[in-house]
């Protein structure tokens, strides 16, 4: 198992004000979108993969895999990244949208992180085309439809998906060291 690594680096964090996202977060998630960033977001009525082009956001086709349609009525949260930050949107308790930007490189906060690569479930590829790859895990049939361009032959593992995330390291009033923020960085398959 490899041993994480403590690493140090200039963030800017810019939580949006309450009125920055309105009342369409769908349009504010458009409009912070950047060529190549990828969208994980969660819904009531389950999980949507998208990816950034330069004429808005590309799905999964219906043919692929039938994942819900990204609405403001079921949205829960979506996060929109790529390898050098994260836009994150979040419904409060009360039914507000938040907001949150994490921009790696630049700034004035010095922050320790280290990376982590978490499992995405999926056993087996039932599909691909242009761009997205359809995986499933188990008898149930759980799929989802992530933003990679791999081949039927590429898939050797039965979890070689990987969701890579950046936690941000805060020191507490007795001097531990505690996950103050996360983003995500990046899907990938390994092996």
């Amino acid at each position: 198992m490899k041993q994480r690594t403590i690493e140090q680096g200039q963030v800017t964090v810019e939580v949006c004000a309450e009125d920055a996202v309105g009342s369409d977060p769908v349009a504010w998630l458009i409009q912070q979108a950047k060529d190549g960033m990828v969208l994980l977001a969660h819904a009531d009525d389950g999980v949507i993969w998208s990816e950034a082009k330069r004429d808005g956001l590309m799905f999964p086709s219906n043919a692929l895999h039938a994942q819900p349609v990204l609405r403001k009525e079921t949205l829960q949260m979506a996060r929109l990244f790529d390898n050098e930050g994260e836009t994150y949107l979040w419904r409060t308790g009360e039914g507000r949208w938040r907001g949150r930007h994490i921009k790696d490189g630049r700034g004035e906060l010095r922050l320790r992180y280290y990376d982590e690569a978490q499992i995405l479930w999926g056993t087996r590829v039932e599909a691909v085309e242009v761009g997205f790859v359809c995986v499933a895990e188990g008898e149930q049939g759980l799929r989802h439809a992530p933003p990679l361009k791999l081949d039927l032959q590429d898939w050797k593992d039965a979890h070689p998906l990987r969701l890579g995330v950046r936690h941000y390291l805060a020191e507490d009033d007795e001097g531990w060291l505690r996950v103050s923020m996360s983003r995500l960085t990046g899907v990938r398959k390994e092996g």
